[in-house]
C-alpha cells in the first residue's frame, strides 16, 4: 500500500459537504491573511503543512483546489472513500490519489480547468469511467484550451484532428468506382471517397459526453 498524501485525507473528510459552500465567500475576501487561510475548515491542517501563505500565486491555488472540491462535495463519505481507497491499495499507481490530485491542480492554467477536473473526478467517484479513464480526460483538458474544448463537444468531429490525445483517429473514406453517365465526359469511370476523416474513440467519446454535460 502506498503512502497516503494528506490530501487524501481531505478527500475523504466527512465534513467536506458542510464546508464547501462557505469556499466562494472566503476566497472573495482580498484581504485574506495567512491565519484566515489556516482556519479554512478541511483545508487548515494541509496549509499549514504546505507552508500556503497569502501570495497571488498561493490565493489561486486554494481557488483552484476549491474549484476542484465543490464539484463532488455532496458524494458520499462512503463513496469517496471506496474509490479512493481501492487506487491506494492497488498496485498499478505507485502514487496516491490524493498526491496525484495536487499535481493535476498544479498544472491547471485556471480554476474554470480546476473545476472540469472536479467535475470528471465526480464522474470516476460514481463510476461512470474508471480511474484510468478519469486520468487521459484529465490530460486532454490539460492540452486543450477552454475555447477548444467548446469547439470539441459542439461542433462536426471530422473537423478537428486530436488522435495525438487519444480522443479521435483517423481514417480513409471507402473508394466506390461507378460508370461514368455522361458519355461526353473524358473519363469512363467516377470515383468517390477517398477522403481523410476523423472519427471520436472509445475515450473521445466519453470525453464528449461527460464534457458536453458540464460546458
Amino acid at each position: 500500500m502506498k503512502k497516503n498524501n494528506i490530501f487524501d485525507e481531505v478527500l475523504t473528510n466527512s465534513e467536506l459537504i458542510n464546508v464547501t459552500s462557505d469556499f466562494g465567500e472566503i476566497l472573495l475576501d482580498k484581504n485574506l491573511s495567512d491565519g484566515v487561510l489556516k482556519d479554512i475548515p478541511i483545508l487548515g491542517t494541509f496549509i499549514k503543512t504546505y507552508n500556503i501563505g497569502t501570495s497571488i500565486k498561493d490565493h489561486l491555488f486554494i481557488k483552484k483546489m476549491c474549484s476542484f472540491l465543490n464539484e463532488f462535495s455532496n458524494i458520499s463519505i462512503n463513496e469517496r472513500y471506496k474509490e479512493i481507497s481501492q487506487i491506494n491499495h492497488s498496485e498499478k499507481y505507485k502514487i496516491s490519489v490524493g498526491e496525484k490530485i495536487l499535481y493535476i491542480l498544479d498544472r491547471c492554467e485556471d480554476h474554470e480547468k480546476a473545476e472540469l477536473t472536479g467535475y470528471l473526478f465526480l464522474k470516476f467517484l460514481q463510476e461512470h469511467i474508471n480511474y484510468e479513464q478519469f486520468l487521459k480526460m484529465v490530460s486532454v483538458i490539460e492540452r486543450l484550451s477552454i475555447n477548444e474544448l467548446h469547439e470539441f463537444i459542439k461542433k462536426d468531429i471530422e473537423d478537428f484532428e486530436y488522435s495525438s490525445l487519444g480522443i479521435t483517429e483517423s481514417y480513409v473514406e471507402e473508394v466506390t468506382v461507378e460508370d461514368q453517365d455522361d458519355w461526353k465526359a473524358s473519363t469512363k469511370y467516377v470515383v468517390n471517397g477517398g477522403e481523410m476523416k476523423s472519427t471520436l474513440t472509445d475515450l473521445g467519446t466519453k470525453s464528449h459526453s461527460i464534457l458536453k454535460e458540464k460546458l
